[in-house]
């Protein structure tokens, strides 16, 4: 019974192991591909040369810079364009595989100002915001990142997370196959040692050589019975390698 219950944990533990094992040899190659993706996103100068955004209030049928929320309300959206460099707005972060929310990886807009307001000081207040960046950010360099010309261009770019997992994903997929390895290995050895012993063994339970009998003796004739008993005793003797003390 406390067999069978060692054997039921042993074949969980494995199971874990093996679907652990499994997770973080496919977390590993969907990672290099990923890392090697962001990887390609170089740093550069980027010249502003447009920039969209809401320079009046909503209104239903003139919705030019704001985003209107589903529980109401609206979003300031403002867009940038590095025109000598692609035509695609430029967007706030490059996120690796896995991180982040859809509203992190915003590809509408790449600032949003407020968060669906319904109030028109605040709307204003947006708007001057808006404004404000605008004349600080045209005809300026920013910092970007973008693998080539005419694609997509990014303000940032993030791993997060995700590199210590695809290493530590690594050290996991290293550390089974060692250790498997070293099971086998020690196994292996054990087996080399068992079979001299198992030699030994046979060889120490050889065929003894055994004493003859005493009816094995010719006792025919003429010899007297007294040189026959001697006779006797030097052969066994003689069979266990003690005949010193007879003559």
């Amino acid at each position: 019974m406390v067999m069978d219950k060692k054997i039921l944990i042993y074949t969980i533990v494995s199971l874990i192991c093996y679907s652990l094992f499994i997770s973080a040899t496919i977390y590993l190659i969907n990672g290099s591909f990923e890392y090697h993706k962001y990887d390609q996103y170089k740093e550069y100068d980027c010249l502003i040369t447009r920039i969209e955004y809401a320079s009046r209030l909503p209104m239903i049928r003139a919705l030019s810079g704001w985003i209107r929320c589903d529980s109401g309300g609206y979003t300031g959206c403002m867009k940038l364009y590095a025109t000598n460099v692609s035509n695609e707005m430029i967007k706030k972060e490059y996120l690796m595989y896995g991180l982040g929310s859809s509203y992190d990886v915003d590809n509408d807009c790449t600032y949003r100002f407020g968060n669906c307001e319904t109030s028109v000081t605040k709307l204003r207040t947006l708007i001057n915001e808006m404004e404000f960046m605008n004349n600080q950010t045209l005809n300026t360099n920013i910092t970007c990142y973008y693998r080539q010309m005419y694609a997509d261009i990014y303000l940032s770019r993030k791993n997060g997370l995700i590199i210590g997992v695809w290493i530590t994903s690594l050290i996991y997929i290293i550390f089974v196959l060692l250790s498997a390895f070293i099971a086998k290995y020690k196994k292996r050895i054990d087996r080399n040692q068992l079979l001299p012993v198992q030699a030994n063994n046979t060889q120490q339970s050889g065929i003894v050589e055994v004493p003859p009998k005493y009816d094995e003796i010719s006792i025919a004739s003429d010899v007297p019975l007294e040189h026959m008993n001697n006779l006797l005793q030097w052969r066994i003797c003689k069979s266990i390698s003690l005949c010193s003390h007879i003559k």
